[in-house]
């Protein structure tokens, strides 16, 4: 009997779950912003049911895509994978896999029945909206060994004892692909960092658990200027401003106050945003009826 046990609790090497989920941003309808510093999903309780069943090792990464893009195959990053035949329809039509495709670890299993919380930085490489289909594969990575990535604001430039603060940070990762945002909180002013992952090795996709893995940080702007597509670059440069407007408001812009009891008004342009401070005094302060 314990040796049925025993045989029961091994995982099957080759044995692959796949499901489809209404996609939500972790940090809004999921209620997790701390999921947007790393790159974790989280899954409805009957995933794991069927995970397993299957006996599928853990910790588990997923492939996720966007059902409605072009379709990605299981191995399309695969480097030993064979290329489309030049020439067919396949070959003109399907963008790069990097750029429809993306990977993730699971956090936990406590989304409701049919949903899974992403976040938003893999949300948007997806093109995902808030209720959007989600396709999500079991998978396996190669160990990581490089990645190569760029900042997306100079104020990266202006943090102390950056390499550290990078290592730290990506061990809230799991998976790295090309094109990947990732967000890197800052210990030391609070503030998120955004890169954009530009190489990585063996494969276009890898596993960063533990692994050691060697990081190279490129000066900004460096993907603008390369040629190379690495997906959504409104939405990349729209990163970029925000990341550049909140340091500048940490370096010492005074934010604007707001007392409770009183209106603002004012104009913020497209990818910018305005600070202020919420001054809270005694119960009726600032509040003519003392509301």
């Amino acid at each position: 009997a314990a040796l049925e046990r025993e045989r029961a609790l091994e995982t099957d090497p080759d044995a692959v779950c796949e499901f489809t989920f209404a996609a939500y941003s972790a940090g809004g309808v999921g209620g997790r912003p701390e999921l947007e510093t790393m790159d974790k999903v989280v899954l409805p309780t009957g995933a794991l049911e069927k995970v397993v069943e299957k006996r599928i090792a853990m910790p588990l990464t997923m492939q996720a895509t966007n059902p409605a893009l072009a379709p990605v195959s299981p191995n399309a990053m695969d480097v030993d994978a064979p290329a489309p035949d030049e020439g067919t329809a396949e070959a003109v039509q399907a963008p790069a896999a990097h750029l429809t495709a993306a990977h993730c670890g699971v956090f936990d299993f406590t989304a409701p029945d049919g949903m899974a919380f992403l976040p938003i930085n893999l949300m948007r490489k997806l093109r995902l909206a808030d209720g959007d289909r989600c396709r999500l594969r079991t998978a396996t990575l190669p160990h990581g060994e490089y990645t190569q990535l760029e900042p997306l604001s100079e104020a990266w430039n202006r943090v102390p004892e950056k390499e550290a603060c990078l290592e730290l940070a990506l061990r809230k990762y799991q998976t790295l692909t090309v094109g990947d945002v990732i967000a890197v909180e800052s210990p030391h002013d609070r503030q998120l960092y955004r890169f954009r992952c530009l190489q990585t090795k063996p494969d276009m996709a890898i596993s960063v658990l533990n692994t050691d893995l060697t990081i190279d940080i490129t000066e900004p702007g460096v993907s603008r200027v390369s040629g190379e597509e690495y997906g959504d670059e409104e939405w990349v440069q729209e990163l970029a401003r925000e990341t550049s407007t909140t340091k500048s408001h940490a370096e010492g812009g005074a934010p604007a106050e707001l007392r409770l009891g009183t209106m603002c008004d004012g104009q913020v342009a497209a990818g910018d945003c305005k600070y202020y401070t919420l001054q809270l005094g005694p119960l009726g302060e600032g509040s003519a009826d003392g509301r």
